[in-house]
């Protein structure tokens, strides 16, 4: 159930002070206007069945119910009083077919894969893996150079992130559930960028970092976080928080952690949210 990492070695161009300004810019958009994503229906992702091949959006979404949560979060789900077992429904996005966009029909599918576990009781969101279509096509030995307008309309994190979750919240609870999301792991972090900007918030220069769970936490106001929000994994919370203001409300980011398992070669990640989302209005 759990692939392993799709791991490409690619040298770090993220440099801490870079990464330090890029968060500063995404505090400032936690604070500022939010507007809310098209695309919100797990209709925007998977293409209807009798429709002419290529024309349609090129997802596909398999569902495993019941889906047992990473191992390697068992000490943080039970610190956190999250629910294992039944509560988790793992959830795998393939971009796997032909797909239409605004410029282009019959495309070829990126083989983007974004796969997710929801625990709605949890109020949870665990990432797994998160292999966009316009990595998946900067990846191919010859890249064209149009190669953004053959990308799928939906294509970030945060929107096929946020379907999972509003699609899995809204079968299993309350319309409410929705707006309670608390906590965000990024599970087994493969980008050279962001692990470095983990090395570093972690001050262990040379050698490799290695803190179990609970790792370590920072808060808005340590440099550390700022340098992690502005990596793309911190980049991508933000992006799903300023896109879903009628469930979210003006929800922000009380705190990250960065932990290892594995003896210190898998790293991860836990955002925690903070604030009141929107309740809904009765229709």
């Amino acid at each position: 159930m759990f692939p392993p990492p799709h791991r490409v070695k690619r040298d770090v161009t993220l440099t801490w002070d870079e990464a330090v300004a890029n968060g500063g810019i995404q505090l400032g958009r936690l604070g500022g206007t939010r507007t809310e994503s098209q695309y919100l229906l797990l209709s925007d992702l998977e293409s209807p069945t009798d429709i002419p091949e290529g024309t349609g959006n090129g997802w596909s979404v398999n569902e495993e119910p019941n889906g047992q949560a990473p191992p390697d979060f068992v000490d943080a789900f039970d610190e956190l009083d999250i629910p294992q077992g039944s509560a988790n429904h793992y959830r795998v996005s393939l971009q796997n077919q032909k797909f239409k966009n605004c410029w282009h029909t019959g495309l070829p599918p990126t083989s983007a894969r974004f796969s997710v576990h929801v625990n709605v009781k949890g109020k949870t969101i665990v990432a797994n893996v998160s292999h966009s279509p316009a990595a998946m096509i900067n990846e191919q030995e010859s890249v064209p150079a149009d190669w953004k307008q053959r990308l799928p309309k939906v294509s970030r994190m945060s929107d096929v992130v946020w379907i999972q979750w509003a699609t899995v919240a809204k079968a299993e609870a309350t319309p409410l559930a929705v707006s309670e999301l608390k906590y965000i792991f990024r599970h087994e972090i493969i980008m050279e960028n962001t692990r470095s900007i983990i090395d570093q918030a972690a001050a262990k220069g040379e050698d490799e970092f290695n803190e179990n769970w609970p790792g370590l936490k920072f808060v808005t106001t340590d440099t550390q976080f700022q340098a992690l929000l502005g990596t793309i994994h911190g980049v991508s919370i933000v992006d799903l928080l300023v896109s879903h203001p009628n469930e979210l409300g003006t929800k922000s980011i009380e705190a990250v952690n960065i932990f290892t398992t594995d003896e210190g070669d898998n790293y991860h990640m836990l955002w925690t949210l903070t604030g009141d989302g929107n309740t809904p209005t009765a229709s």
